[in-house]
């Protein structure tokens, strides 16, 4: 079938194939397909037909007649009880066609002269003729035009589907959506079942149908379900078909149903009035989507272009925009246009299309390049400077030609910045050099970003963008390894708990801690903070009991001076609580009531630890002066200072105490506070 070229054939850069594959109907239907691929860097539009003198068997004059309300031909030989049925609407996979005829074959017929009435063609040598016309195709793409092709004796038709809902172009998130349609069938005694498939899950049975059994037909073919759609933007793929008796599978309806709000766009800068020779249009404004949408444009009934290959990310908010774009005169001659331009989204939606006219003028645009086309992408830090070197022209003479230049930082709409102008004349109409400098600010976010070069002359022509590219990376940073906070004891004092001690004590390790955020180099914010304790160390020796002498009588409770009272800042009961305890060995001892440590520590980016030891002086010792029967301080040489008087000795047999303290009952929390 394919002939002698196997179905192969291009032009101008248009490539052409014939596919055959069988189908879900049976063994005697075969799809037939036209592929077309556009190999070409610009679109093209093309149409397809296909031409054939048909007959059955060695009869070429078989009976021919319209199939089912002109979705196409069957030829019927009576010889052979052989039936081929071309099925070109309303099938399969079938690719509806914008053309279709039959009639009498003949040199230099055409479809005009196609049978219009319902009266069979009879005894008549017979061609068809299938046809898609203007069909745009763009560079890459490959479009398929398919028709059912059916042979054999006793052939079955397959049912046919006709959705009756309108639908909508977008839908409401969780929208519930009710799906009409109708079946029929014209083979007779069949049944035939319709499914559906909804968001690519499991085939749904619907409902069950029964053709007449002598005629044909259903009779009542309605059905109808609910779908519903999720709460996410997305497409959420519908499908509806049949199946009769004899597995001859439907035409499959098929509809993407979207969650989606459709793009809003608004322009600040709308295209010029008039364009030249190189002629770029320039548009600045804002956008609109709940997903990510595009820029497109059109001149006059021309292709669809888009302005660039990238989608904006909206996500739910309003996004500036700059494009520039060629004005694609390879499409238009000199004089009065219209340009209109849109927003689309993935899926394919609109926004509302504006259009302004404009005249193409045989003059000239300013051109502007790199001097050293960019090839790569560079890494930057901030505050780093770029160097851009590049040249611009204007052939027409008497022109005032202006550089200016976008920042990254700046939104896109804002005004450009001046930064050269040349005149040109009968001299001066080659290029011109330039060299702009630019340093990247210290808080331009990290990633890619890209500096807008650009020239406009005296008629407001402008020249294409130059975008200068760069990539801002982050300065490497390393994070501390922070030190033990705990304190080491000095040479001085053992780290040594007297576990013999059973008296008062107090928890000296209250933190105290003070943050402050801190930016790093790269603008990352962090914890820097301050934390410190006190440790408080105390060395104690047992204190001599004086003997006592027999003309030794109690005397008043010594009054403690006023360094004694409270001497560790806490309070005085507790103070003389702690002064009863006893000692119970005559060994060094140390006690550890508290530990210390000051340290930095830094959150994200840490400062080094740094440890603060404190500790108090050692207590001072104590001699009992026999001649003046007193306890006094010694003073490093074995004299004593007068002003104690220690008459209390609370390990003597005599204590006038002993009985109304219980070592148990006297610890007071807090008696040596930090």
């Amino acid at each position: 079938m394919p002939g002698t070229r196997h179905g192969k054939a291009n032009y101008r850069n248009i490539y052409s194939d014939i596919k055959v594959e069988k189908v879900p109907l049976g063994d005697k239907y075969l799809l037939v397909s036209f592929l077309l691929t556009n190999k070409d860097t610009v679109p093209h539009t093309i149409n397809v037909s296909s031409y054939a003198d048909i007959m059955i068997k060695n009869n070429d004059h078989a009976k021919c007649t319209w199939y089912g309300n002109r979705r196409g031909l069957t030829m019927y030989d009576k010889y052979t009880n052989i039936t081929l049925t071309l099925l070109a609407k309303g099938g399969y996979k079938v690719s509806d066609y914008d053309q279709f005829w039959y009639g009498m074959y003949g040199i230099g017929y055409h479809y005009f002269y196609q049978l219009e009435s319902d009266e069979p063609l009879v005894n008549t040598d017979s061609v068809f003729s299938i046809s898609w016309t203007r069909r745009d195709i763009y560079p890459n793409e490959t479009l398929v035009f398919s028709t059912l092709m059916g042979v054999g004796a006793d052939l079955r038709n397959p049912s046919l589907i006709n959705i009756e809902t309108n639908f909508q172009e977008n839908y409401d998130p969780n929208t519930e959506i009710t799906v009409n349609g109708v079946v029929n069938d014209v083979d007779a005694n069949e049944t035939v079942d319709v499914y559906y498939e909804f968001n690519n899950g499991p085939r749904q049975f619907l409902k069950r149908f029964e053709t007449d059994k002598v005629n044909g037909g259903i009779s009542n073919g309605q059905f109808s379900f609910k779908v519903q759609l999720g709460s996410e933007v997305a497409r959420y793929p519908l499908k509806v078909y049949a199946i009769d008796s004899f597995e001859l599978t439907s035409n499959v309806f098929e509809k993407n149903l979207l969650v989606n709000q459709a793009p809003r766009v608004s322009f600040t800068t709308r295209p010029n009035d008039e364009y030249f020779t190189g002629g770029i249009v320039v548009v600045e404004g804002r956008i609109w989507d709940d997903t990510k949408a595009t820029l497109k444009y059109k001149v006059d009934d021309g292709y669809n272009w888009n302005t660039d290959v990238t989608l904006i990310e909206c996500n739910r908010q309003e996004k500036t925009f700059r494009k520039s774009f060629p004005i694609q005169e390879s499409y238009i001659n000199f004089g009065d246009h219209v340009i209109y331009i849109w927003a689309e989204d993935e899926f394919g939606v609109k926004s509302t299309i504006i259009s302004s006219p404009f005249k193409y003028t045989q003059l000239h645009t300013p051109e502007i390049q790199f001097t050293t086309p960019q090839t790569s992408i560079e890494n930057k830090y901030r505050g780093d400077t770029i160097t851009i070197s590049g040249k611009v022209r204007d052939v027409d003479a008497n022109q005032v030609v202006t550089i200016y230049y976008k920042k990254p930082e700046n939104d896109p709409t804002t005004p450009a910045e001046n930064y050269y102008s040349f005149n040109t004349n009968d001299a001066n109409r080659d290029w011109v050099d330039f060299e702009l400098e630019y340093v990247i600010p210290d808080h331009l976010p990290f990633g890619e970003h890209s500096l807008i070069i650009f020239a406009i002359d005296s008629r407001n022509a402008n020249s294409a963008d130059l975008h200068y590219r760069f990539n801002v990376i982050r300065h490497t940073t390393t994070n501390p390894t922070p030190i033990d906070p705990t304190p080491t004891p000095g040479d001085e004092y053992e780290d040594i708990v007297d576990s013999s001690y059973s008296g008062p004590s107090a928890d000296s390790e209250i933190p105290t801690i003070t943050c402050t955020s801190v930016a790093d180099i790269n603008d990352d914010l962090y914890e820097s903070c301050t934390i410190t304790t006190t440790t408080i160390i105390i060395k104690t020796s047992e204190i001599p009991t004086p003997k006592p002498t027999p003309d030794q009588t109690a005397g008043p409770a010594p009054v403690p001076s006023a360094s004694e009272e409270a001497p560790w800042g806490g309070d005085g009961d507790a103070a003389k609580e702690g002064s009863s305890q006893k000692s119970k060995t005559d060994k060094k001892k140390m006690l550890i009531i508290g530990c210390a440590a000051g340290g930095v520590a830094a959150v994200a980016c840490a400062a080094a630890a740094v440890l603060i030891h404190e500790a108090i002086k050692k207590p001072k010792d104590f001699v009992f002066d026999e001649e003046n029967g007193e306890f006094v301080e010694a003073d490093g040489n074995g004299a004593a200072n007068e002003g104690d008087n220690p008459i209390y000795d609370e390990n003597g047999a005599d204590d006038p105490f002993a009985d109304e303290f219980d070592e148990e009952d006297g610890h007071v929390e807090g008696i040596f506070p930090a």
